[in-house]
């Protein structure tokens, strides 16, 4: 049999199992905020870094051949 003491303390468990879980829901959530955030100014840096060097041997090929070539 089940003693209300017993049964007090399982309610007690699973209330903080379930704080637990939504604290960890929460942490999880967050780092996924700051993950995509990072993601996205890692594709903003490679693209910029991509212009860079395409305008880089832009100007490399004008000068080094005296005629525009993409």
């Amino acid at each position: 049999m089940t003693s209300p003491a017993k049964f007090k303390k399982d309610k007690e468990i699973i209330a903080e199992y379930d704080t637990q879980v939504k604290e960890i829901r929460a942490q999880l959530t967050e780092q996924m905020k700051c993950l995509d955030q990072q993601c996205e100014l890692r594709v903003q840096l490679l693209q910029d870094l991509q212009d860079f060097f395409r305008k880089q041997r832009r100007r490399l090929r004008w000068t080094t051949l005296g005629t525009w070539k993409s």
